[in-house]
Formats: C-alpha cells, sequence, structure tokens
C-alpha cells in the first residue's frame, strides 16, 4: 500500500482485504503515518503503539481494538468508530474527531492538547487523568462519562494554570496564576514525551 492512495482505489479482492483482513489483526508498532485508511475495518485488532500522525480514518472502525500507546496526532477520525476501544496512553494533538462513535472507549491518561471532539457519542467513555488542554467537545453526547471530574483526584485536565513571570504550569487555581484552556502552540508542537514515535 503506497501513502497516495486511498483504500477505495484499489481493486475489489484489496477492497475486501482492507474491510475483513484486518478484524483481529496484530499490528503493532506500525507506521500507518500518512495513510488514507478511510472505512477500514480494525474490529478487535492490536494496534499498540501505533503511529496514524496525519491518517485519514474516516469512516474505518476500531469497535474493541487495543489502540494503546498510539499515535493520532492530527489524524482525521470523522465519523470513525472508537466504540469500546482502548485508547489508553495515545497521543492526539490536533486530532479531529467528528461525528465519531466513541461509547464507552478508555481515553485513560491520554494527552489530547487542542483536539476537536465535534457531535460524538462519548456515553460511557473513561476519561480518568486525560489531559484535554484546549480540545473542543461542541456538540458531543457526554452522559455518563467516567472519572470525567477535574475537581476530583485522577480526573481530566482540561485547564492549566500559568505564572506571568513565568516557571511550570499548574493544574489547580491559585493566585496570581492565569488560566488557560488551549495550548499556546496550537495543534502543532515539537516531540512530547507522551508520544511514540521515534527520534531519528
Amino acid at each position: 500500500m503506497t501513502k497516495s492512495k486511498r483504500a477505495n482505489e484499489y481493486s475489489p479482492p484489496y477492497n475486501a482485504l482492507l474491510e475483513l483482513g484486518l478484524v483481529g489483526a496484530q499490528l503493532e508498532g506500525q507506521d500507518f503515518s500518512g495513510y488514507s485508511l478511510r472505512g477500514v475495518n480494525f474490529t478487535n485488532a492490536n494496534l499498540r503503539r501505533v503511529d496514524f500522525t496525519k491518517a485519514d480514518l474516516t469512516g474505518a472502525n476500531f469497535t474493541r481494538a487495543d489502540l494503546s500507546g498510539a499515535v493520532l496526532q492530527l489524524a482525521n477520525c470523522s465519523q470513525t468508530k472508537f466504540d469500546g476501544a482502548d485508547l489508553t496512553h495515545t497521543y492526539g494533538r490536533g486530532a479531529l474527531f467528528f461525528e465519531a462513535s466513541m461509547t464507552y472507549c478508555m481515553l485513560r491518561r491520554v494527552t489530547y492538547k487542542n483536539a476537536f471532539f465535534l457531535n460524538c457519542d462519548m456515553e460511557g467513555a473513561d476519561l480518568a487523568q486525560g489531559f484535554f488542554v484546549g480540545s473542543r467537545f461542541n456538540g458531543s453526547k457526554v452522559s455518563e462519562l467516567k472519572n470525567a471530574d477535574p475537581s476530583k483526584p485522577g480526573g481530566p485536565v482540561f485547564t492549566w494554570y500559568l505564572r506571568p513571570g513565568g516557571g511550570p504550569p499548574r493544574y489547580e487555581p491559585e493566585s496570581q496564576y492565569l488560566a488557560y484552556n488551549t495550548s499556546v502552540t496550537g495543534s502543532l508542537s515539537v516531540q512530547e514525551n507522551a508520544a511514540r514515535r521515534k527520534i531519528a
């Protein structure tokens, strides 16, 4: 598969392979950065530490897949299914989740700075210790979220607090610290230790 081709540009037998052959596939550590994987069925697949940076995952199916430690930075996850998927420790800065189905998925200890969760169904998703500074959840169904209260131990982070004169950020309100609900560098960043990509 080349990065220049979309999944639907291949012959019918290859399309069938993409739709059916990757169910339960063992793809741990693979590099799919920049690929178009529209509509691919990854149900129950092992996708631990896979790099999906800037990948087009529109309409793909990750139901009950294990994506722990995967990189989804700037990925397009429009109308993608993550129901029951494990996204623990994933890194998705600037990722787009539009009309994605994410019911009862695990978003524990993730880093999703300035990501977009727009019109998503996130019922029952677990956000424990997730880092969501600058992320937007407009129109998303967020009923029955688990571990979603930032004021409780183990809750997610939606806001950080910086001292005007500099210094490390804090995650609880403090006198003379300014609240920020976005990341100043936007969707772009240098390599961060939350990502799993190798530095050449």
